[in-house]
């Protein structure tokens, strides 16, 4: 796993886009598949994409409008019960990572 810090979101995209990085909003999204579904579904490249990059929205808002525009697909940690439907995001990404690395590399 690479962890990379960019400057801008533009950045990032231009970035991803140059090296076929698939960027995957993690977000209640209506596209939205589970984690286990896409884990389950995907390796680690695509047809057209090399590698997968999590993006990770902030607790309160999620990922914002430019942020969900630029994501190739999303996914979603399935909640139940009607409490809240957001969680810690180091929490989240721990969720993600961790089903991906059991999936992928085990």
């Amino acid at each position: 796993m690479v962890i990379q810090r960019f400057a801008s979101w533009n950045d990032l995209v231009v970035h991803c886009n140059a090296k076929s990085i698939l960027l995957v909003g993690v977000e209640i999204h209506p596209e939205a598949h589970t984690i286990d579904d896409f884990v389950g579904n995907h390796t680690t490249t695509t047809d057209s994409h090399n590698q997968i990059a999590f993006v990770m929205g902030n607790e309160g808002q999620g990922l914002n409008d430019k942020q969900l525009k630029s994501c190739g697909a999303f996914v979603r940690i399935p909640q139940y019960g009607i409490g809240t439907a957001s969680l810690n995001v180091n929490v989240a990404a721990s969720i993600v990572l961790s089903r991906c690395y059991y999936q992928w590399h085990c």
